[in-house]
């Protein structure tokens, strides 16, 4: 749920740094608008960005902050089926460690 909108702020982002870089985007008003409108539209993935705007031309950073995403995804935890016997629902689920949990984390008990 959370890598589309976090790589949409990505691809985003990359392009106002591209505007910046050109000099198409220079005052610094204007690149905070920009940055306003972005975390606007991507408002479950701003939470993971900081991005700093300095007083220079093309003073632009953007730092991604991993540890804090990589939380938010093993708080999301798997997706668990009700239809299923409970037993093979614990079967299942006792067979996933901590370290099975990636970007994509569904489990489906069989």
């Amino acid at each position: 749920m959370r890598r589309r909108p976090r790589r949409g702020l990505a691809k985003a982002l990359k392009k106002l740094s591209v505007r910046i870089a050109k000099g198409r985007l220079k005052k610094r008003d204007k690149i905070l608008e920009a940055v306003g409108r972005l975390k606007e539209r991507f408002p479950k993935a701003h939470p993971f960005v900081t991005i700093r705007v300095g007083t220079g031309p093309r003073d632009f950073t953007v730092t991604w902050n991993v540890v804090k995403f990589k939380d938010a995804l093993r708080r999301d935890g798997a997706r668990r089926t009700t239809t299923a016997p409970s037993s093979a629902i614990s079967a299942g689920l006792s067979a996933l460690t901590s370290d099975a949990f990636t970007d994509e984390v569904c489990c489906r008990a069989v």
